[in-house]
């Protein structure tokens, strides 16, 4: 029968990592989750945004932009996370991207523009707009990248000490 025994200073130090790796951990992951919705918003404006038009201009399969309102709106959603920063007893982070300006699903799916009831055209005619997603392709773009980012900030708190 083998025995050993692991002198008290050192069943300290391991304990005292252990310890602490869970919340080093949320904090690498959180930050990692935090820039990587960000940097993937910012990507997704520079990919599927075609910078600015004119209402009522030709449509693509680009969004062009007036105000710059929902590129922003994407952009400032990218910086929140639930809880907003980890604490020590932080098991669970959220993270979200997208807009709640009324006519992001619009845009980003398609469909007829405009209220029903009383039409300011005579001949009552609503447009429809063509999906131009922008949301659903960034998500795509950023799932094939994030999960060995989250693998490097669980890799950078276990290298912690």
């Amino acid at each position: 029968m083998l025995t050993f025994r692991i002198d008290p200073e050192s069943e300290n130090r391991l304990k005292k990592f252990l310890a602490t790796l869970v919340p080093r951990m949320m904090a690498e992951v959180h930050q990692t989750l935090k820039s990587a919705l960000y940097q993937g918003a910012q990507a997704g404006v520079q990919k599927y945004f075609a910078g600015s038009g004119s209402k009522g201009g030709p449509t693509s399969s680009l969004l062009t932009s007036r105000s710059g309102a929902l590129a922003n709106s994407l952009l400032a959603s990218a910086e929140t996370l639930d809880p907003p920063s980890p604490t020590d007893d932080t098991t669970t982070i959220t993270g979200y991207l997208g807009s709640s300006l009324p006519y992001a699903r619009i845009q980003e799916y398609g469909g007829v523009a405009g209220r029903a009831g009383p039409f300011k055209k005579p001949n009552g005619h609503r447009p429809y707009l063509p999906p131009r997603p922008y949301l659903e392709p960034t998500m795509q773009d950023m799932q094939s990248t994030l999960s060995d980012q989250l693998r490097e900030a669980v890799a950078r708190a276990l290298e912690q000490k």
